[in-house]
């Protein structure tokens, strides 16, 4: 499987972005795909990977995408059957998947980005500054492109592959994009909300528009924490950083009576990224939620280390259920240059994405809940390290007021309410 080709791909390759996950991807893509380096091009802001595109002969152009210059830019270099791959930020993924229904070109990204200061800015409500409505946005591009080409919607890691699991002084470091992180964990803590849910949140709001999916808090997804459980770390708590999945899963599992909500589950993130990053965010709210001077992104010095990217199922009476990829640093760099353990769980996940655009070039707009998850996994598990399921018996009830009193609710140990660090 890591040598076969899965598909072979006649049109130009256009790659928006080349950071972490564009140069981790460009190898796999070489490797699985029937494609000449001659058919990409790569349009980026940052001179950041000209040597590994110049090291596979890839035409590399240095050009930052902006509202006023993206049609310039990239009409040239798109035509019927051609590929948009977006793995930027900053640059509207609305505007890329329109232009590519336009021109009849197949698109993915791996997550739904706006325009500079969109995640950030004041003058926006909290609501127009979520995922929730970021994803309304790009949904309502399906009325609009009735049977347009395939655009995959945020198929990365997380959002993107958990989708297909259960049928991340003065110096911000991480593992892969900062950029990215910093937008996602500015904007509000958002989750999907369950019928079961008796605790509205006291900072919690709902949106008036679309599928009433989700809710959002007034506080930054960097600045709120939940409690979770990997079979790995056991307990802990991680950051409830927005993702475009905890809205569309919660939205694919509601069950409905006409018009009514009949069930659906309350579905979030909960991301404890590398001990580095963890201080950086500190650091990072310390600051004001002003970013520090300097960005390192950590490749090479990685030394040891284990990614647990997984999906827990909470609440089932046998106890709760994880199933996920195990990765270690050393696995990923045996199986793909340019990547570590962060980025190939990402970059795999964008390999079986396109792949699967391209057997399905007329598919429309379409979500990772609405994909052939066997076909996913099938292309992206040589890459994903260990995929194992383990049962627990945890709750986040368990250890609770051993130094103080709490206010739980333990008539039910899930509800959000128990969930949340406060």
């Amino acid at each position: 499987m890591l040598d076969r080709k899965h598909v072979a791909f006649p049109g130009r390759l256009v790659i928006v972005g080349f950071g972490s996950i564009g140069q981790g991807v460009l190898p796999l893509l070489l490797r699985h795909l029937e494609i000449d380096p001659k058919q990409i091009t790569i349009i980026t802001a940052e001179p950041r990977g000209h040597n590994v595109a110049a090291e596979f002969g890839i035409r590399f152009i240095q050009n930052a995408l902006t509202r006023d210059n993206y049609r310039v830019l990239l009409e040239p270099q798109l035509r019927r059957g051609d590929f948009l791959l977006n793995v930027s930020v900053d640059v509207s993924s609305v505007a890329l998947i329109t232009l590519c229904q336009e021109k009849g070109a197949l698109y993915l990204d791996t997550c739904i980005e706006p325009w500079p200061g969109g995640y950030t800015d004041p003058s926006l409500t909290p609501s127009a500054r979520s995922n929730y409505a970021l994803r309304e946005s790009a949904l309502t591009l399906r009325s609009r492109f009735a049977d347009g080409p395939t655009a995959v919607l945020t198929h990365g890691a997380n959002p993107g592959l958990v989708s297909h699991f259960p049928k991340e002084p003065s110096e911000f470091v991480n593992t892969w994009s900062i950029d990215g992180f910093v937008s996602e964990g500015s904007q509000p803590a958002e989750l999907g909300w369950g019928t079961h849910e008796r605790h509205f949140p006291s900072d919690g709001f709902r949106h008036d528009f679309g599928s009433g999916a989700a809710i959002y808090l007034l506080r930054p997804g960097a600045a709120t924490r939940v409690r979770s459980w990997t079979p790995l770390e056991g307990p802990y708590h991680g950051f409830l950083i927005t993702h475009g999945e905890a809205i569309s899963i919660a939205d694919y599992l509601t069950l409905k009576d006409g018009e009514g909500v009949r069930s659906r589950p309350t579905c979030h993130y909960a991301y404890h990224p590398c001990d580095d990053a963890v201080l950086s965010l500190h650091e990072f709210a310390g600051r004001s939620w002003r970013l520090q001077n300097r960005k390192r992104l950590m490749m090479e010095e990685i030394a040891a280390g284990t990614d647990e990217l997984g999906v827990l199922l909470m609440g089932q009476p046998k106890g709760v259920y994880w199933f996920g990829s195990r990765l270690t640093i050393a696995e990923a760099r045996r199986l793909a240059p340019h990547n570590n353990a962060t980025s190939l769980q990402v970059t795999a996940a964008v390999l079986a994405g396109m792949i699967w655009a391209i057997e399905r070039p007329r598919e429309g707009i379409v979500e990772p809940e609405e994909m052939d998850f066997e076909r996913v996994l099938e292309i992206a598990l040589p890459y994903l390290g260990d995929v194992v399921g383990v049962y627990g018996d945890w709750t986040p009830l368990q250890g609770r007021e051993r130094l103080f009193a709490e206010d739980l609710d333990r008539d039910d140990p899930w509800q959000f309410k128990n969930i949340r660090v406060s």
